[in-house]
């Protein structure tokens, strides 16, 4: 287990969350799916499982290289602080790959495929209403820590 300071953390989720023009508790969702994140205590899991790492768990072998690509910033996605703005970054960037290849901007839904799945699975969950199997389940997760 490892720590945050929660007001510290709390506020930039929502900040970038409400940024992005999403609802202010989209990154600390997206944050307890993927790291057991609790906004009370600060402490989630900071664990390393295959490519992906830390509080949003950035995948080091396509997230982190699209975000050096697209905006020329290196995270280290151990570090807190720097894994929410690339949660933030992340988001921002599947939603644009969507809206170029698609022509039209991603709702709620697809924007959370995305971010497990990649742009590419939102794109199809966006066109069919499914995606891959692990993508399938992490929304309704998602949704739920929402209050959806």
């Amino acid at each position: 287990m490892a720590n945050v300071i929660p007001g510290q953390a709390n506020y930039l989720m929502s900040y970038y969350s409400e940024w992005l023009g999403l609802p202010s508790n989209f990154l600390q969702s997206i944050a307890q799916a993927e790291s057991s994140y609790d906004p009370e205590t600060g402490f989630y899991r900071n664990v390393c499982n295959g490519y992906s790492c830390g509080l949003m768990q950035l995948n080091s072998r396509s997230a982190l290289p699209d975000l050096k690509r697209a905006f020329n910033i290196s995270i280290n996605s151990a570090d807190p602080i720097q894994s929410i703005i690339g949660g933030a970054a992340l988001t921002y960037l599947n939603r644009r790959y969507i809206e170029i290849k698609t022509g039209y901007t991603p709702d709620l839904e697809t924007l959370i495929v995305a971010y497990n799945g990649g742009w590419a699975a939102g794109r199809q969950y966006m066109y069919y209403g499914t995606g891959p199997a692990e993508s399938m389940n992490y929304l309704p997760m998602v949704l739920g820590y929402m209050g959806y």
